[in-house]
């Protein structure tokens, strides 16, 4: 093998050598991976609860009392509940005028767009007077109702128990509700009514179910 030959192919290993150095190079670069939590929505109290203007009498005993119940739907008639479980009836409930009587309503919004939002059980509030001497007579809301006004399932209605009392959001992740409850005389305090204003906080849960 000759001299002119040898290298030649040195020379053509050498090049070789260097075409697959230059192929198989790899370059690196990061690029950064992020996502925002947002568990969170916002939820607003609207129009107060309101059951108008009311005659009462108090009962004598704690199985005499009287009712009168605030449909959950904005423009129903209230209907009244007779006084129940006792032989003595003197508990009465009568409405007044029903002018202002209406529901509380709610507002969801900046939630998942089609999604679930159980409305949690409300627990029973005492409506109290700041207009009379204390220890007087009060009255009771208790079994608490909802109706879906705008929302994916708006026109559901149903008692809230914490589990079925359902509200889903619309595609804006947005819906509205109102509250009705049932208003009940005094079970512990007999006195009589006088001619006053009588209020309570009605705390209104709500969660992704």
């Amino acid at each position: 093998m000759n001299k002119r030959f040898i290298k030649t192919a040195m020379a053509v290993t050498i090049a070789a050598a260097s075409f697959t150095s230059f192929v198989v190079s790899a370059e690196t670069a990061n690029v950064v991976a992020s996502v925002q939590v947002k568990n969170t929505f916002d939820f607003t109290a609207g129009d107060p609860m309101n059951f108008g203007v009311i005659r009462v009498t108090n009962g004598g005993d704690a199985a005499d009392f009287a009712s009168v119940v605030l449909p959950p739907l904005a423009g129903s008639n209230p209907s009244y509940i007779a006084t129940a479980g006792t032989t003595n009836t003197d508990a009465v409930i009568s409405v007044l005028d029903s002018t202002d009587f209406a529901p509380a309503t709610f507002t969801i919004s900046g939630a998942s767009n089609f999604t679930d939002i159980v409305i949690q059980t409300i627990t029973d509030v005492t409506m109290t007077t700041q207009d009379a001497a204390p220890g007087g007579p009060g009255f009771t809301l208790s079994d608490f109702t909802y109706y879906v006004v705008d929302g994916t399932n708006d026109g559901d209605t149903g008692d809230i128990d914490g589990s079925a009392s359902l509200v889903t959001t619309d595609i804006d992740g947005a819906a509205t509700f109102s509250v009705g409850a049932t208003l009940t005389t005094d079970k512990a305090v007999f006195t009589q009514y006088g001619d006053v204003a009588y209020t309570g906080d009605v705390a209104v849960t709500v969660e992704y179910q």
